[in-house]
Order: C-alpha cells, then sequence, then structure tokens
C-alpha cells in the first residue's frame, strides 16, 4: 500500500492488518510442509539405522538410541540374514528405517597407510543417502578415518577415535530437527 504524504490511520492499520495476514500464510505454508515431511515419515516404522563396520562402538550408539532417547534401531545383523540375500536384507532396512547413522571407523588399511570405512558402510552410506535423502543418511566419521569423495562437502558429525559418545549432543540435536524426537525430551 503506498501513501501520499502521511497515512491515516485506517491506512495505517488496514497495512498493518496485511502485514499480519502475509505473515500468516507464511506460517500456514511452512506447517503445511511439516505436516507433508511429517506423514511421508509415519508410513515407515521410524526405526534408526545403524550402519558400522567391525568396531563395537556401534553398540554405545545403539544404547543411546534405545536406552536413552526411547527410539528403535535397525542394523544389518540385528535377526540373523542366513539364507537371505545381502540385497533383499538392506532392501528390508531401507522400507522401515527413517533415519540412518553410518558410523565411520578407519578399519580398513590402505597402501599408503591411510585408514577407511569399510566399504560395507559406504555402500550403505549412499543406498540411505538415495532412499531418505541427505539430511537423514548422517556420517559420522571418526577422527582418523579417511572422507571418501563422495562426502567432501556434506556436512558430517565428527568425533574423536573410540569416543562415539562425544557424538551424542549432535545426534540429538539431528534427530530434533527432523522432527523424529520431541525437543522437551
Amino acid at each position: 500500500m503506498s501513501f501520499r504524504g502521511n497515512p491515516t490511520p485506517t491506512e495505517r492499520l488496514n497495512s498493518a492488518v496485511d502485514a499480519y495476514k502475509s505473515n500468516i500464510a507464511r506460517g500456514i505454508t511452512r506447517l503445511e510442509s511439516i505436516l507433508e515431511k511429517l506423514e511421508f515419515y509415519e508410513d515407515t516404522n521410524n526405526k534408526i539405522f545403524i550402519g558400522h563396520g567391525r568396531s563395537n562402538i556401534w553398540r554405545e550408539l545403539k544404547d543411546f538410541i534405545v536406552e536413552t532417547l526411547g527410539l528403535e534401531y535397525e542394523e544389518f545383523n540385528r535377526i540373523s540374514p542366513a539364507g537371505e540375500a545381502t540385497s533383499a536384507r538392506l532392501k528390508k532396512m531401507l522400507e522401515v528405517s527413517c533415519m540412518a547413522f553410518l558410523i565411520m571407523t578407519g578399519e580398513d588399511v590402505q597402501a599408503d597407510g591411510s585408514l577407511h570405512a569399510r566399504e560395507n558402510v559406504i555402500h550403505e552410506a549412499g543406498l540411505f543417502q538415495g532412499k531418505i535423502g541427505f539430511k537423514r543418511a548422517i556420517i559420522l566419521l571418526e577422527e582418523g578415518c579417511q572422507e571418501f569423495s563422495n562426502i567432501h562437502g556434506l556436512g558430517q558429525i565428527r568425533f574423536p577415535q573410540g569416543n562415539i559418545r562425544a557424538a551424542f549432543q549432535d545426534i540429538r540435536e539431528v534427530l530434533e530437527r527432523e522432527f523424529i524426537l520431541d525437543k522437551t525430551l
């Protein structure tokens, strides 16, 4: 609304009402977007997938997710994959998981002496990024483990060698950001 000279009280009131309407419309659009995300993820079992190599630190993350946060988890060997194709097991895990934490620990020694994550974890990272998106397939990178090329520039949660507990607050914040965990817990 444009005014000539000083606006009248009615013009000021109309301008304020228009501003409030605009703010309300933006808020409604934002709420509709959040509801769409929530409806999409209601169709899953809301399990948190934990991808890992041989290191047992994944169990600390599992305990944090289950015992502290009260969420369910999924992991490749949670049920025996005996007699089942790896691809079938991965497909099931993709179907039931709404979030993935891929723990990259330096376990594979390269010819140059650098430490890399196990290939299965790198593969799982790509699968979950493709299925649930980059914001929900979170790389947990242990100090000393080299990044692989496709995660350069991607936000990660880094933690000191052997101390995944140092990442727990960041993990909680990501779960809150994605509306998987209530901020009041």
